[in-house]
């Protein structure tokens, strides 16, 4: 390695000589590569392990290696060419020794980085700060620095504030606040500028735009509109962009060669090479991205490219490099994407050297029933083969926290638990317990090592106590007579057996009861008898909102008014203790007591006659055996069938006494549907509600579902419109007088997406955290909207803030 370093210094002292920008971003590469292969020189031997991982390394050398190619191809790219030539020997040793650096680094971890099939891995980033992306708030959260177009911060420019930064005295990361305004200037976060967080006002809100491209003179990597080689750089709620257009080519609107950076709630526009991920560890959530999305994000038309966008082909990707690597995970793919899913770039060229991989991605565009047939590329069915690309493995523990929106702004000091020195290490078996960091943070390899052989009991611990809570059914359940089964298939299929499956939070399915009998005088939908709708799923009203007859109308709010009254009922018998099979079956009798039919029994064989999502579930919970425990909280979702139309209405219930951030979550979910139903009238458009949930619920820190919507109501179930909850939805149509339809936003505490468990009809949190919803039926009138389910004088007083 002290080879590769005289050789990039001299690579640097020649460069240095020449005037074109070309040899000027050699420089900047080489200067920003220098210091890491210098530490790999200086910290090596047997002392390297304190000092760097051996992840570290394998990235340090790879990235050193793609800044030595970026340098050649920029001077290709500006047809300086004699340059490679002239020094051809040295670019091709350099190149060579890395590859063979890399190798051996390789070859060394399976004898000197593992112990007993473990390796530490750091509890938190080296500068985790005072600024966590997630719980970020611009209303309560204290920036460092202000930048304002309109002069009402500490700068004007980014450019200002960053060359304020570049002079400062900073020993923890440095919070950047960027006001709401279109910024045009190109930036970059450059070498000694390490551990900032960028935060704006939003997608769209806060804009970072340039138009530099290579035609007009710039090389790829300084074409960039904000480029990024610092490390640790954290960025949420900003837009980045280069504007030059198709006709431009390469125009790149962020270059990031920042190792350990995140980028949260982003957006990136351009038309070629938007994003260029040059090097290092870098991990990206719920990113717009106008060509590339990694983890958690969406690959959607942009607006104005929608309505044309079946007259091109799209791709995820194409391998530009021999060793192109893009893995997509978790990632809604809508109808844009081609079936084939990659295009070569030239023949059969990086074909079989490329790896290209997909893992459980959503939407019309996620079936990889007809992809390419490339050696390099993956279907993923294993989800050990995919956590490989997931944050775990490219950002520290503390860093996915962050993320996830829950930890706390600075960590406690951990001990070591075998001598008792501080501790910046953690056992990784315990992280993926999920265990306490108290007794399972260390201060070396060596003392992880030497506590091994007693410290591996707390696993084996842990493991047994898992076993036990698939259990659960035993020990906090109703004691079920014989025939409660566990739901499969969708209501389809039962087991006595809970059913395998990597559960997100601390609730358990439980064993369900037989189906509840309807006495024959009830008017029954035509699901009832085979769980199969027959007029709904290819009935007009699909497609065409319906306006309802004042006669269909006054039919809506009698069976509306039975609904808030079982509703009521189900309500007054919420506390601890009781089960939610319990509550099914007081929905089910007051609603045939009214001469109604509980639409959900036996709707898509959905097993019972309402839904009680309780916690993390966030939907379509199935009531069963479970008792109802202190601190819980229970949403129960009634639909009524009187008379030949629906009412549907849920809320969302305290049992006991619940914490606060619970309460909070429901109160805003609860706000959120007023202040969606406020807006409803003639002339708005459907997709307006979206932005009016999303607005308030970001404000409190809080997510929106995205799976899941509102609908049209009346002799159908479900029908047209569907009404989403999110901001930027597609969302066609205005509203008009006769009109019915249900407004539901579903609120989540943590992370917006959902997981199904296995019996096809719960919809959980994906990271375990709670979820509320609150939904009416709603008519628009002439003049507003009235509420069919509006709570009546006599509803149970179970709200605290209605009462204040």
């Amino acid at each position: 390695m002290k080879w590769a370093k005289g050789t990039l210094k001299g690579q640097l002292l020649l460069s240095k000589e020449a005037e074109d920008q070309s040899y000027n971003e050699c420089v900047k590469l080489y200067e920003e590569t220098e210091p890491r292969l210098a530490r790999l020189v200086v910290f090596g031997g047997d002392n390297h392990k304190y000092n760097y991982s051996h992840d570290d390394a394998i990235t340090w050398l790879s990235a050193a290696l793609a800044s030595h190619r970026s340098c050649l191809d920029g001077l290709k790219e500006k047809s300086l060419a004699t340059f490679i030539v002239s020094r051809n020997e040295e670019t091709q040793n350099l190149t060579l020794l890395l590859k063979d650096a890399l190798f051996h680094y390789r070859q060394l971890s399976t004898h000197t980085r593992t112990v007993t099939g473990e390796q530490l891995i750091p509890i938190s980033s080296n500068k985790e700060g005072k600024g966590l992306l997630a719980s970020w708030n611009a209303a309560t959260s204290k920036p460092d620095i202000v930048v304002a177009l309109d002069g009402s911060g500490n700068y004007k420019t980014i450019n200002d504030a960053v060359a304020a930064l570049s002079s400062m005295t900073r020993s923890e990361r440095t919070v950047v606040y960027v006001k709401s305004g279109t910024y045009r200037e190109n930036v970059e976060i450059g070498k000694g500028l390490d551990n900032l967080m960028f935060v704006g006002d939003g997608i769209d809100k806060t804009i970072v735009t340039g138009s530099k491209n290579v035609p007009d003179g710039a090389t790829t990597l300084n074409s960039a509109t904000f480029g990024v080689s610092a490390d640790g750089f954290w960025a949420r709620d900003m837009t980045f962009e280069n504007t030059a257009g198709p006709h431009k080519h390469q125009a790149v609107a962020l270059r990031v060669s920042s190792d350990l950076s995140i980028f949260y709630r982003c957006s990136f526009k351009g038309y070629q090479d938007t994003l260029l991920v040059h090097s290092l560890r870098q991990f990206y959530r719920d990113c717009h991205i106008y060509g590339i999305v990694i983890l958690n994000s969406r690959v959607s038309s942009s607006s104005e490219f929608t309505a044309v966008k079946d007259s091109f082909k799209n791709y995820l990707g194409r391998p530009w490099k021999k060793y192109s690597r893009t893995v997509f995970i978790k990632t809604d793919l809508d109808g844009l994407i081609d079936p084939k899913g990659w295009k070569e770039w030239s023949g059969d060229f990086a074909l079989s050297t490329l790896y290209y991989a997909e893992y459980m991605n959503t939407g019309s565009g996620a079936n990889t029933g007809n992809r390419v047939n490339w050696p390099g590329f993956h279907v993923l069915h294993d989800a050990n083969e995919a956590s490989q690309f997931t944050v775990r493995n490219f950002i520290q523990e503390l860093l996915k926290e962050s993320m996830a929106g829950g930890s706390e702004v600075v960590e406690a000091a951990l001990s070591c638990a075998k001598c008792g020195k501080p501790a910046h290490l953690q056992c990784p078996k315990c992280v993926e317990l999920k265990l306490p960091r108290e007794g399972a943070a260390f201060c070396t390899q060596d003392c992880f090592k030497a506590s091994w052989s007693s410290h591996k009991s707390v696993h084996l611990k842990a493991k047994l106590s898992s076993l036990a809570t698939e259990s659960l059914g035993e020990q906090n359940a109703a004691s079920p007579s014989d025939g409660w089964l566990y739901c499969l298939r969708k209501g389809q299929a039962r087991t006595p057996k809970i059913p395998h499956f990597d559960w997100t939070g601390t609730l358990r399915p439980y064993p369900i009861s037989e189906k509840r009998v309807v006495p024959a005088h009830i008017d029954l939908p035509d699901w009832a008898n085979d769980g199969i709708p027959k007029i709904e799923p290819s009935s007009d009203l699909q497609h065409v909102v319906e306006i309802k007859t004042p006669e269909l109308i006054e039919r809506m709010r009698e069976t509306c008014r039975i609904g808030r009254e079982v509703l009521d009922a189900a309500a007054r018998m919420i506390r601890p203790g009781v089960t939610t099979d319990e509550i099914d079956a007081v929905v089910h009798e007051a609603t045939v007591a009214a001469g109604g039919y509980p639409s959900p029994l036996n709707y898509h064989f959905f097993p019972k006659s309402c839904c009680t999502s309780v916690n993390e579930v966030i939907c379509h919970g199935i009531p069963d055996a479970r008792k109802l425990e202190d601190g819980d909280i229970v949403n129960v979702d009634v639909t009524v069938y009187y008379k030949g139309v629906h009412g549907d209405l849920n809320e969302t219930f305290f049992v006991g006494n619940v914490d606060e951030a619970s309460q909070r979550l429901v109160q805003c979910t609860y706000e959120c549907l007023e202040k969606a139903i406020a807006i409803v009238k003639p002339g708005v458009r459907f997709r307006e509600i979206g932005e009016v949930i999303n607005r308030h619920a970001s404000m409190s820190g809080l997510s929106v579902v995205k799976s899941y919507c509102g609908h049209g109501i009346g002799e159908l179930f479900h029908c047209a419109p569907n009404i989403p909850h999110y901001s930027r939805n597609k969302a066609v149509g205005v509203m008009k007088a006769g009109q019915t339809f249900t407004i539901e936003p579903m609120i989540n505490a943590g992370v917006w997406r959902d997981r199904m468990w296995p019996d096809g009809w719960t919809a959980v949190t994906a990271d375990g955290k709670r979820s509320a919803q609150f939904e009416h039926t709603l008519l628009v009138t002439e003049t507003g909207v009235e509420v069919l389910t509006g709570r009546l004088p006599t509803s149970p007083k179970v709200f605290p803030w209605l009462s204040s």
